[in-house]
Parts: C-alpha cells; structure tokens; sequence
C-alpha cells in the first residue's frame, strides 16, 4: 500500500464481525480525503516494497472476511450491499437452476456496470436472505450442497467473490442449521459468513442486525400466538400423512388454506429438528440491547431476516403476516425508533411496504422456486409488488437508496406495465432507469422500483 496512504487506509482499522453486540466501524475519516478502489486498496503498489505487497496478498488470500471487515468503512461514493433471497435452487430441478443462474447474471451485470462506472459506489458484500439450500437444508459441513448452490459462479464470478452475509430460511432450518453456523463461523471458499443464529455489525453509520426468523415463529410459545381453530387444523392435517418434509408439502398443498398464510409455516414448524427452534427469548433480550444502543449512539438500524413481517401474497400461498413477527418485531422495530428498513425473503415476490414508519422490502424471487401470486384487493402500506425474478440492492452515502432490480430472459417492453392494482389504483411506481445487459445469452436486468430512506443523520 502506498506509505502516504496506509495510515488512513479504512480496509486496515475496520473493525471484525461480531456476534452478541454491535461495535463502532469505519475510522472517522472525511469521505473527501479518500479515493480508493472497491476493496479500499490503492492501486499504484509499483513503488510499493516487495515485503508490504507479500503481506497484503497474503491476507487477501487467507480469508473472504478480509472483505468483510471493509465494510465498516466509508468510501467517498459511499458503499452498497447486494441482497438476494430464496436462491438455492434443489439440485435435480434444472428449471430452477437455469432461473437461479439467470439471476445470478442480472446480479453480475449490475455488479459489473457499478465497478466501471467512476465514482459509483462499490458493493461490499452479499447479504443472503435464507433458503439457500432446498429443499431440505444440509446434513453436515461436508454437504455437497455447498458447492451446488454455489454453483453458478462460473456466470457470476465477482458476485460470488464478495462475502455473502447470511441468515437462515425455513428450507435451511429443514435441515443442520447448527452444520450451516459452523461453517459460516471460520474462513471458507463459498465465502459463506453466518458466525451465529443471529448477529450484528456496523455498516457505515448504521447497525445491521442479522435474525432467526425460524426461531421466532417456531420457537417456545410460537402456537400461542396463532387462532385455536389453525392450530387444530394444522394438527389435523398433521394426523393425515405424518411424515417427512416433502411429503408434508403434498399433503398441505393440496388443502384449502383458509386461514391465513401461517398455516402452513406452523405444519412445518412441527417437523423441525428440536435444534432448529430454540427458545425465542434469548434472541429478543439481545435485539433489545442491539436496539438500545444504537438509539444511544444515534445509529439507524437496517434488520434483516428470512420471513417477512407483512406481506401482500395471497394468503394460503404465500407468506407474510406472521402474528409472531408482527408482536415480537414490529412492535420493537417501531417502539426503538431506530429500524427504518426490514429486509426479507420467503415470499417469492417483491414488495415495499410501509407500516408505522418502518419500510419492509420483500426481495424472494431469487430463482431457487417458483413465483408467489400477489394479492389484487387493498392491501395497508403496500407501495409496491411484482412477482418477478430479480434481486435488492441498497446503496449508504448520505441516505440509505434502495432498489430492486428485475430479471427477465428477453428484453423489456418500450413501457413496462404496470406490476398490480391496489384495490382500483395502480401502485406500480418503477421506471425504467438502466438497463444492464441485451445479448441472448445474458439476463435483462431493470429497476422496477427506488426509493430513498433517511438515516439519523448521515448514513456514512
């Protein structure tokens, strides 16, 4: 690294990944005094001694979360994050690996129009919403699950060199959560990073907090929290075929779910390995110290989890509306004053909604499945809905921007249409801002929809 530089160089001060309590990141620097590439390194090493490039390759090597650790730091652009949810197409289904990779193109494409546009903001890592390994998660750290989901970096190289920031999904939890926690508590080559359940770090000037939804809603006194006639049809169908996961899932899919999209979650949740829905209460004391200071420091807080609070799916078909998630976080999110942005998958569709000034991004439509329907009556707070592939991005400078981007295989109309009616309103608000890739053999990528949030004061 060039001498000059190297003292005020943010990639080396950022501070590690933490697990149980959010620490400072970034170094305080101006984001003027700061030109560096997406990694934070200078590029001119020619006068550089041979012992100090050694060094840096070194630890550029050794770790993916050599990567993670910049993500505290400010750039002069400021520094965005790729979000994809519900991805990990089942390996013997190529209708849904062909879609996953399909999206994996669009996110590369974007990927790479951000590293060559000057001045852009460089993306620092991936957040994976969950469900990254259908249909049943994985049975050890040995899986070669692994390097099936992984499995499209051959269109996707420099999305799958960033760091990709995990929660669990549902399908995860199916399986060894515990196995997935291990592996993405130490350095390995899918760049996989999940050091607990749930976890927290600084990302500029904001908190990112990182949770188990599958314990939420599944964990200790979840039924309590659902209609008493559910539960006995939940149990009834229960009785029918007692069997495994897949066969609940036929059992289930062809039943008239008429109560609320829930229904299904909690038939799955009495499948679960008991180690797959621990005790909610130690998580929610932690996101209560988390919440608390971050109000103390003045830090506005972006949560990330697998299931969405509130969604616009039909119900029975897709999910969202979880009375768990609504009185365990909602009720948090809007009384600490600090979240301003949720960001989920699990319903595999795109949806902005806002409740009680907190935004919900909905981003499930990562290819790994098929498409959730949307609902066409009113739906509160609903701002957006598609049911198309495609994948969230969210860039820090002085705001929080975010987008969400659509993936489609030919290229787009002239004018697209609109995405649904709320009630008799159009609400689809997207315009066709950029449009990344045009040849046969790549994904045609578009914003559908962006939107700006404010941070308590500047978000880097």
């Amino acid at each position: 690294l060039d001498p000059e530089r190297r003292g005020r160089n943010s990639s080396l001060k950022s501070l590690p990944m933490i697990e149980k309590e959010p620490i400072d990141g970034g170094s305080g620097d101006s984001c003027e005094d700061r030109k560096t590439d997406a990694f934070g390194v200078h590029r001119k090493l020619s006068s550089t001694p041979p012992k100090v490039i050694l060094m840096f390759l070194f630890i550029l090597a050794i770790s993916p979360f050599f990567l993670m650790r910049r993500a505290g730091a400010k750039s002069g652009n400021g520094l965005s994050v790729m979000i994809i949810g519900d991805w990990g197409a089942p390996p013997s289904n190529q209708a849904f690996i062909r879609s996953q990779r399909l999206v994996a193109r669009g996110m590369e494409q974007v990927l790479s129009a951000q590293l060559e546009t000057p001045g852009h903001a460089r993306p620092e890592f991936v957040v994976n919403l969950g469900d990254a390994f259908y249909m049943n998660g994985i049975t050890d750290v040995k899986d070669h699950r692994f390097e099936q989901t992984f499995r499209f970096g051959d269109v996707a190289p420099k999305v799958t060199s960033l760091p990709w920031q995990s929660v669990l999904g549902n399908h995860d939890c199916r399986g060894n959560a515990s196995a997935l926690v291990e592996l993405g508590s130490r350095p390995n080559k899918f760049h996989f990073f999940m050091p607990s359940r749930y976890y927290a770090r600084d990302v500029g000037r904001t908190t990112w907090v990182f949770l188990d939804t599958c314990s939420l809603i599944c964990g200790k006194g979840s039924e309590s929290y659902e209609p008493s006639d559910m539960m006995s049809a939940v149990h009834s169908a229960l009785a029918i075929k007692k069997k495994g996961p897949e066969e609940l899932d036929q059992v289930l899919r062809g039943r008239d779910m008429k109560f609320n999209s829930t229904f299904y979650r909690q038939a799955e949740c009495s499948n679960l390995p008991p180690e797959s829905k621990p005790n909610p209460e130690t998580q929610l004391e932690w996101l209560d110290a988390v919440l608390a200071r971050a109000r103390q420091r003045g830090r506005a807080v972006v949560a990330v989890g697998h299931s969405p609070v509130f969604s616009a799916g039909v119900p029975g078909r897709g999910h969202g509306d979880y009375p768990q998630l609504i009185a365990l976080l909602h009720k948090r999110f809007v009384a600490s004053g600090v979240v301003k942005l949720y960001f989920s998958g699990d319903e595999h569709s795109q949806q902005v909604i806002v409740r009680d000034g907190v935004t919900y991004v909905i981003s499930g439509t990562g290819g790994g499945l098929d498409l959730h329907e949307i609902r066409r009556d009113r739906y509160k707070g609903l701002v957006f809905a598609e049911a198309v592939h495609g994948f969230a991005g969210v860039t820090l400078h002085g705001a929080m921007d975010v987008a969400l981007f659509r993936v489609l295989h030919s290229p787009l109309p002239a004018t697209s249409p609109p995405a649904g009616v709320n009630g008799d309103r159009q609400f689809f608000k997207g315009t066709r801002t950029a449009v990344y890739g045009r040849d046969e053999n790549s994904a045609m990528v578009d914003v559908a929809l962006g939107l700006q949030i404010p941070c308590i004061g500047p978000c880097i």
